[in-house]
């Protein structure tokens, strides 16, 4: 009985308690008002906060997880571009399609569809340029601000330099309609030949690709010539008063829609800041630059090893750059050591999760050799993770959102980015 009696004081003075607090409040409503004020703000600023260190985690407005594009990309299964329904052969006939809508004839536009498919057309896509010859779009296209990194070669019509058509992630990269009318808008005196083919009227597409291949440049005329005539014994049927079907008018309208605004976040949810070169240029040599020339050969990201298997990464060669190798972002060391893999003499491996990818740091050195961290090690970005040894030329860095690919190496494109374009794009400190 006492103890209810108790309960019931204790309950009786939180009431009166809580009663007086709501008169205060009514009667000092200016102070009420402050408070809640206070408390408004304080919760936006914290959710503003939550925002700017998700950027580093999720999507966000300035780094948005894909590009998407409907319309515009050229669809398609993978194989031949002679082999109706591939993506290649579905820009084939959009080339050719194209051509004719500038009133060349049927042999006329097979030979710059003969043309096009012994450069990049082969690929199916639109939008690669200078540099630039793999099948998938947004490790490759301009579209998606891969800025290309040769002089010369590749691209539908090898526009060089890709500037003079239309800059990083502009929509009409997407389009093959834009890019054909620029050829034939643009002053350049040496596109004359090509405007003039629509009145010469042609009748035999070798003749045409070999006057095509004249105007762009390029080696294997028999082998543009042969296109040329495969392009016009699959597409001669094509008529209409403009030369395009519907199918390619819907398909560049699309690509003339689509906004080019998004940053494509083409390492997944990968962190916009706080990225650090892997390796100091030495004085007087421009970061990106290789010991073949600026961003080409074997060493770059675009170069070949074995023949046609492209690298998966950049080579920071000792002429060039030097020690310490760092951590270009900060995260987790989640191997240190010698590779899984078969690195022959240089076998010196190190990878750090962390920005949303997996940095790859390899044949630095020898058996372990260089390695100045331990797997399970916490670094900062720019943090000094190893160094050249045994006389190692180089250390190979490569970015992938793969773990399968970071631990087995891959001398292809898949899962893996282009280091340098990517450093640019984030702005990399030096």
């Amino acid at each position: 009985m006492n103890d209810l009696k108790k309960t019931g004081k204790q309950l009786g003075g939180i009431g009166k308690f809580a009663l007086k607090s709501v008169i205060f409040f009514v009667k000092h409503w200016f102070l009420t008002l402050l408070i809640v004020l206070g408390i408004v703000v304080y919760a936006f600023i914290f959710a503003l906060t939550s925002s700017d260190q998700g950027i580093n985690q999720s999507n966000s407005s300035e780094y948005c997880s894909t590009v998407e594009v409907s319309d515009g990309a050229i669809k398609g299964g993978t194989g031949s571009w002679t082999k109706p329904g591939t993506k290649a052969y579905n820009l084939a006939q959009r080339v050719y399609e194209a051509f004719l809508s500038h009133k060349y004839s049927a042999a006329a536009a097979a030979g710059a569809v003969g043309n096009v498919m012994q450069e990049t057309g082969s690929h199916g896509n639109t939008d690669q340029a200078e540099g630039y010859y793999g099948d998938d779009d947004k490790e490759n296209g301009v579209f998606y601000g891969n800025e290309p990194l040769g002089s010369g070669g590749a691209g539908l019509f090898q526009f060089t330099k890709y500037t003079k058509f239309a800059p990083l992630k502009d929509k009409r990269w997407l389009s093959v309609k834009s890019q054909v009318d620029f050829i034939f808008t643009h002053a350049d005196s040496g596109t004359q030949d090509i405007k003039a083919m629509h009145i010469d009227k042609i009748t035999d597409p070798s003749t045409a690709a070999l006057r095509f291949r004249d105007w762009e440049g390029g080696s294997e005329p028999d082998a543009r010539a042969k296109n040329a005539q495969t392009a016009y014994r699959l597409f001669n049927h094509i008529k209409g008063d403009s030369g395009v079907s519907d199918t390619t008018a819907n398909a560049d309208a699309g690509a003339d829609s689509q906004s080019a605004s998004c940053d494509s976040d083409d390492l997944g949810n990968y962190d916009s800041k706080d990225w650090v070169v892997p390796l100091k240029a030495k004085s007087g040599i421009k970061f990106g630059q290789t010991d073949s020339g600026y961003n080409t050969g074997d060493q770059s990201f675009s170069g070949s090893r074995n023949g046609s298997q492209l690298h998966d990464g950049f080579d920071f060669g000792t002429s060039k750059y030097s020690d310490p190798i760092r951590a270009a972002h900060s995260g987790t060391v989640v191997a240190a050591g010698v590779s899984k893999f078969n690195l022959g003499t240089y076998n010196s491996f190190i990878a750090v999760q962390g920005g949303g990818a997996y940095q790859v740091y390899q044949e630095f050195g020898s058996n372990g050799n260089g390695v100045d961290v331990e797997k399970g090690q916490k670094v900062k970005s720019g943090q000094i993770i190893g160094h050249f040894a045994n006389g190692a030329s180089h250390t190979h860095f490569g970015l992938t959102t793969s773990k399968k690919m970071m631990m087995n190496g891959s001398y292809s494109h898949d899962t893996w980015r282009d280091p340098i374009t990517f450093f640019n794009k984030v702005k990399a400190k030096e």
